[in-house]
């Protein structure tokens, strides 16, 4: 309908606020790929038949930051920030690409520096190389074509010699190949002469058994998940003992054969995210749920806080002795944090400096600013200072 503005003075400034969107659209090689999960501040849309995707109801002069999500696909951008929108961004364009990944072992131990060559129609074959865990990730390849994957590395056969894809529709995680020897000749190497089983002319003395004490092994359970409780797909955990395991759609994992006769480090893995904590420790008495750990994007405009600690944010006193409290904002400065009860009535107040998109953590022991111990129930931590204004973050203690 028209607007009609009666009496208008000179020199008055008129400006008209309309609710803004953003759209866009994941492809991958030209084909739309449907379904991809579109974080919009941390509320998700999904992309529809045509890989398309509309987020109405903008603020005008708002911050948004878009991170693309969905199991076994990369992203190019991966991130599409918008600082002060006053209007509106149409076909913005998303390049999707499938992750094929894998582990090259000679059985026993790694193998790093195997060459991995993704080759296909139409394309000229790329070269990718195991780490120092034997660890290699694809991330060129397109949905619904076709492509060989081939290891390569001078003395070594490689089973399976190499790995084909026909008409590509999804990331492929554990792809993979055992690496044997060569033998002088190009074959595989034949045992060594003490590896040979001797033959002997005559029985050989009965020798009693030798009895090896076994090493018993246990399980570690956990979970990854962003500031906003969404589990993290596709992170790979590996521990100082080269077992490794990957986070699945719910951002759950599984790392079995952990030894009981030795702390363990297990340290998160991936391109997109940093961690909190980086690594942690772990020595077993029997199979273990660890506490969540956090993933945050490796570059945020939005100042985010979380609780560290606790599933759903329920903290144990038995399981900890301090109420985590981890910011992280794009603006450096001072924090403050206002811990409150269920009756709005403050408890204790935290405060720290913040350094620009790194974690900072305040720890809250649970006690009053009488240093007299709370009592179970519902509490919230109101943040202000370094982007953060009267933020607030829910928890509740249980003993």
């Amino acid at each position: 309908d028209p607007i009609t503005i009666d009496f208008l003075k000179e020199n008055t400034h008129v400006e008209f606020y309309t609710e803004l969107y953003l759209s866009g659209k994941v492809l991958s090689g030209g084909r739309p790929i449907a379904g991809v999960t579109v974080d919009v501040n941390g509320s998700k849309y999904k992309t529809d038949e045509n890989g398309k995707y509309t987020i109405r109801g903008l603020q005008y002069n708002g911050n948004y930051l878009v991170s693309l999500y969905a199991k076994g696909l990369m992203f190019e951008p991966f991130q599409k920030e918008y600082q002060s929108l006053t209007k509106n961004f149409q076909n913005e364009i998303f390049e999707a690409s499938v992750v094929l990944s894998g582990r090259i072992t000679t059985g026993k131990s790694s193998l790093e520096g195997v060459n991995v060559v993704l080759s296909g129609a139409g394309i000229t074959p790329q070269t990718y190389k195991t780490d120092e865990n034997g660890y290699y990730t694809i991330s060129a390849a397109k949905i619904a074509r076709d492509y060989v994957v081939e290891p390569s590395l001078e003395g070594y056969a490689f089973t399976p010699a190499k790995r084909e894809y026909v008409n590509l529709s999804e990331g492929k995680m554990s792809e993979n190949f055992k690496a044997v020897e060569k033998g002088a000749s190009g074959a595989a190497a034949k045992p060594k002469p003490e590896e040979q089983i001797a033959q002997p002319q005559e029985p050989a003395p009965a020798q009693q058994p030798i009895h090896h004490a076994a090493v018993k092994t246990y399980s570690l359970k956990g979970a990854i998940y962003n500031a906003f409780q969404r589990g993290i797909n596709g992170v790979v955990l590996k521990t100082s003992d080269n077992i490794s395991a990957e986070t699945d759609s719910a951002g759950t994992y599984t790392l079995n054969g952990l030894k009981s006769d030795k702390k363990t480090v297990v340290t998160p893995y991936s391109e997109e995210y940093h961690f909190y904590p980086e690594s942690f420790s772990v020595s077993f008495k029997e199979d273990a749920d660890f506490n969540d750990v956090f993933a945050y994007p490796k570059k945020t405009v939005r100042p985010t806080v979380f609780i560290y600690g606790g599933k759903n944010s329920e903290i144990s006193e038995s399981k900890t002795s301090a109420v985590e409290i981890a910011v992280i904002s794009n603006e450096g400065g001072r924090v403050s944090v206002q811990i409150v009860d269920e009756n709005d009535g403050q408890v204790n107040k935290l405060e720290t400096d913040v350094k620009a998109n790194i974690p900072a953590v305040l720890k809250w022991n649970m006690t009053s600013s009488a240093k007299k111990k709370v009592p179970d129930g519902e509490y919230s931590a109101i943040l202000n200072g370094a982007g953060f204004q009267d933020e607030i973050i829910s928890f509740k203690l249980i003993r």
